[in-house]
């Protein structure tokens, strides 16, 4: 598993050192040779394009598809956000249907009578009542 990682994240650093810049350039015996350096200044020649030799796609659609994935992930975000404020919104829904004065009060009792008697306030029974001030309380 980790050599797999590993052996993925050598891959993704060598394939920045994989592009090179081809030129074409006439050689002294007139052949036209293609090579990474730029032509002697003797002879003439062009810089034909940049290449890349690890498999992949064209700089122009990998600008497109990091744009896809921004738009995309920023929608996410969006989306994410409008989920959490429905949430809330319905938990508020949910307590103020819940509310008992009646049953909230006897829960306060209850905390308070933990605490006179010096019970564990961090302990399961104060976890308890807590939770019920929460669920009948109106917040």
């Amino acid at each position: 598993m980790v050599r797999g990682i590993t052996t993925g994240v050598a891959l993704m650093l060598l394939a920045g050192l994989a592009e090179a810049q081809v030129y074409k350039c006439n050689g002294a015996d007139g052949r036209t040779v293609y090579q990474q350096q730029p032509c002697a200044e003797a002879t003439e020649g062009e810089a034909v394009r940049e290449i890349s030799i690890t498999p992949g796609m064209p700089a122009e659609q990998r600008q497109q598809l990091e744009a896809m994935q921004a738009a995309r992930a920023q929608q996410e975000s969006v989306d994410r956000q409008q989920r959490i404020t429905e949430s809330a919104e319905e938990l508020r829904t949910i307590r103020q249907e819940n509310a008992d004065p009646e049953k909230c009060q006897q829960a306060h009792n209850g905390l308070e009578l933990l605490e006179a008697r010096g019970g564990d306030m961090r302990g399961v029974d104060a976890f308890h009542y807590r939770s019920l001030i929460r669920l009948y309380c109106n917040p």
